[in-house]
């Protein structure tokens, strides 16, 4: 009975996904972004208060137990009131509530018809409400909320490397690479075929160059993913027919592109070049996050010969931005922020970090004490709550 309910699950995705308008396979790149968002980084860096930004902030305490350590967060997504915890070095997904108690874990890595063989990304599906996992070289394994196993859903090629992967829609996924000449692959499910290839970042920079760290790979609305790379101002807008300049950040003289880089260079040599000063004072090429909701975008980036953090946010409405270092009361603005409609959320390592980010007003005001913070059980999380006058 178990195994007729999987395949009527997978029966239906592919039902789904015939339903999908694919009445032409041409897919297009267009270098054309109508939103460029300047910012003079000459100017001083805007005098902003944390109470001018934020109307509260709590700490979410996960769940320790003997059997429930995180070695490592890899990857975190809040979905309603559910926090999806990746840890790859353990193999597995943790699933705990909005206040950090832990409810359950997906740990099924094996060769078994229900297991994934590695994990590497994972992502809820907003169509299906259900989890999807990808296994670098085995494709992408579904299960429901409750981590029962749905179905799998293989790519063309076995042995085919795939590294991240966002869903775009009910029967397209677009698929991250380092390998191929192509590094973003549109893949159509119903037909089991590329349908499109876009960017190709030269070979060197991913083997020599410190540039290829985390970056962003999601699902943003209905149809569309968005993906940027963390050496990257420009953010895509990625369909099931075209790649697309969505927005991109305009820093004037300050502009790094890649192919600013020799490319016959050696690891040594490029790692003097990126911790030159002069290099640092003058291109923004290292990107903590890159982020929106429907009012504002928000880019985080070091520059400077001190690699100083700063933080832009840019409100859609007015065109207007901040950018900010420090905040007023001397404190950080969380880096490595993660942004959604009406929060902001940071995973500080340890309370040296948190004492980094508020001070003893705001956690008084706050009633947050980390008395009971074990240095050795899982992690806090920040949730920054965003004023109200500013959605």
């Amino acid at each position: 009975m178990k195994n007729r309910v999987i395949s009527l699950e997978l029966c239906l995705i592919v039902f789904m996904c015939y339903g999908c308008d694919n009445q032409s396979n041409k897919t297009i790149y267009e270098n054309v972004c109508d939103v460029a968002l300047t910012v003079d980084l000459d100017l001083e860096n805007d005098k902003v208060s944390f109470y001018d930004l934020f109307e509260s902030v709590s700490i979410i305490q996960l769940e320790t137990k003997e059997d429930i350590l995180l070695h490592r967060i890899d990857k975190i997504v809040f979905h309603n009131d559910s926090i999806f915890i990746m840890d790859k070095k353990q193999g597995g997904i943790f699933l705990f509530d909005s206040k950090g108690k832990y409810l359950n874990k997906l740990s099924k890595q094996g060769n078994g018809p229900d297991e994934y063989f590695d994990l590497s990304d994972f992502t809820i599906n907003k169509y299906t409400n259900n989890l999807e996992l990808l296994s670098t070289y085995r494709g992408i394994s579904c299960y429901d909320l409750n981590f029962n196993f749905i179905g799998k859903i293989p790519f063309s090629d076995k042995g085919w490397l795939v590294h991240r992967f966002a869903i775009i829609d009910s029967c397209t996924r677009a698929l991250f690479n380092i390998v191929r000449t192509h590094n973003i692959e549109i893949y159509d499910i119903s037909e089991k075929k590329i349908k499109g290839e876009y960017i190709e970042v030269p070979k060197f920079i991913y083997r020599n160059t410190p540039l290829g760290g985390p970056f962003l790979l999601e699902n943003m609305q209905k149809g569309e993913a968005t993906f940027t790379q963390p050496f990257s101002r420009i953010v895509y807008s990625v369909t099931p027919s075209s790649l697309k300049e969505r927005y991109k950040w305009d820093f004037g003289k300050y502009n790094f592109s890649i192919e600013k880089l020799d490319p016959e260079l050696s690891q040594d040599e490029y790692s003097k070049i990126f911790a030159g000063n002069s290099f640092k004072r003058n291109n923004v090429y290292s990107f903590l996050a890159n982020a929106e909701n429907s009012w504002s975008y928000l880019s985080q980036f070091t520059f400077g010969s001190e690699s100083h953090v700063l933080t832009v946010l840019y409100d859609k409405t007015t065109g207007k931005y901040i950018k900010i270092g420090d905040l007023k009361e001397g404190i950080s603005f969380p880096y490595y922020p993660i942004v959604t409609e009406e929060c902001l959320y940071t995973v500080p390592r340890d309370t040296f970090v948190v004492n980094r980010y508020l001070n003893d007003k705001i956690k008084k005001e706050n009633f947050i004490s980390l008395k009971q913070y074990e240095e050795d059980g899982n992690p806090m999380i920040l949730q920054y709550r965003f004023n109200k006058h500013t959605e």
